[in-house]
């Protein structure tokens, strides 16, 4: 998703680490925004890349 253009604080944010989105006194207390504009918007930009990736893949049909 960084690649995407999506930002590390998101990425923290989508992956629930504590170290990104609580680290230190400024995010932990002061910061209070969960970003839920932010991963929604992130989250369909991975799934529109997904999307991408299945619709260009070539299905082998598997022996029973």
């Amino acid at each position: 998703m960084a690649e995407l253009g999506v930002p590390p604080i998101v990425l923290g944010h989508i992956a629930n680490h504590r170290t990104t989105t609580k680290a230190g006194i400024t995010l932990g207390v002061y910061v209070q925004h969960a970003y839920e504009k932010e991963k929604r918007e992130a989250l369909e930009l991975w799934a529109d890349r997904l999307r991408g990736i299945v619709a260009g893949a070539k299905v082998v049909p598997l022996r029973a």
